[in-house]
């Protein structure tokens, strides 16, 4: 991590760098997170899977609906697929939609004021990007007590996920292996626990207290 590649560039001992992630979870998404979505899909009574950002090359939608597109196609369960955010490649991945025929599976909502609700309603959610910095949806996401799938991709979801959940983590770039991967984490979800155990290392009142022992 950034840590670790500070120490080798200052040639610094080991562990001499402490890492203070920026907070991100909080009681206020907690309350937000409570809320239910106002959205038909509130009702959905199927599967719902998740995606949070905005619509470009870097977030890969695209390779999220290829992947749903393999799941849809064999699963006796009932799916949808609703991504939350705006931008570039909305044309785009409107017209692949239509070219799999997911209109009535795969939905783009747009911006939503309160994404936390649609995390904590959310079946799984998917980070389906092909590089991040550390992408504070995943974080939300488990903070929801949301199981999630991330792509390996540089860098943070390994970073965030401790490593007895880090067969959660897919390769970027391949649909095929996404949908696996989807496939059986809603067959054998886990519990609540862990996403929001894991998630609280990055709470407002763990960063405060690291700062406190820093002074």
């Amino acid at each position: 991590d950034a840590a670790r590649d500070l120490e080798r560039v200052l040639s610094l001992s080991k562990h001499s760098v402490k890492t203070i992630y920026n907070p991100v979870v909080s009681p206020e998404l907690e309350r937000q997170a409570s809320q239910t979505i106002d959205h038909p899909l509130s009702l959905f009574e199927g599967k719902l899977i998740l995606g949070v950002g905005r619509l470009s090359q870097q977030k890969d939608f695209s390779n999220l609906i290829l992947a749903f597109s393999k799941l849809h196609a064999k699963s006796e369960t009932p799916l949808h697929l609703a991504i939350v955010g705006t931008g570039e490649q909305e044309d785009f991945l409107e017209t692949q939609i239509a070219k799999h025929g997911l209109q009535q599976a795969v939905s783009l909502v747009g911006f939503q004021e309160n994404p936390y609700a649609w995390m904590r309603r959310a079946d799984l959610f998917v980070l389906s990007s092909r590089w991040e910095a550390l992408p504070t949806v995943l974080i939300e996401a488990m903070a929801c007590g949301t199981n999630v799938v991330s792509t390996d991709c540089p860098s943070g979801p390994r970073e965030i996920l401790p490593p007895e959940l880090h067969s959660h983590l897919v390769e970027t770039g391949n649909p095929s292996a996404l949908a696996r991967k989807i496939y059986r984490i809603l067959e054998n979800p886990i519990n609540e626990q862990p996403w929001k155990t894991a998630a609280s290392r990055f709470s407002f009142a763990r960063a405060a207290a690291a700062y406190s022992e820093l002074i």
